[in-house]
């Protein structure tokens, strides 16, 4: 599955635009988006053979910026004063 994706969306930018419709479209809540998003990296990071060793980082530094991203928009918790 992993494979058929980076064949069909070989750069990075559709890459970024592709997974943040499917994350808006699949998941509700963001801690659910950021373990999605640590599923993948590890998938990818592990085993994905078709990508060279750049475009494997590229595609891991992308997922690494969507989890920030995720987590910066995240209510922080209130602590008590």
């Amino acid at each position: 599955m992993c494979s058929r994706f980076f064949i069909d969306f070989p750069d990075t930018d559709t890459q970024r635009s592709k997974l943040e419709h499917y994350l808006a479209d699949h998941f509700a809540d963001d801690r659910l988006r950021h373990a999605y998003l640590a599923t993948l990296a590890a998938t990818v990071d592990k085993s994905t053979v078709c990508l060279m060793g750049h475009e494997r980082r590229q595609t891991l530094g992308l997922i690494a910026a969507l989890a920030r991203a995720v987590l910066a928009r995240r209510p922080t918790a209130r602590r008590p004063p």
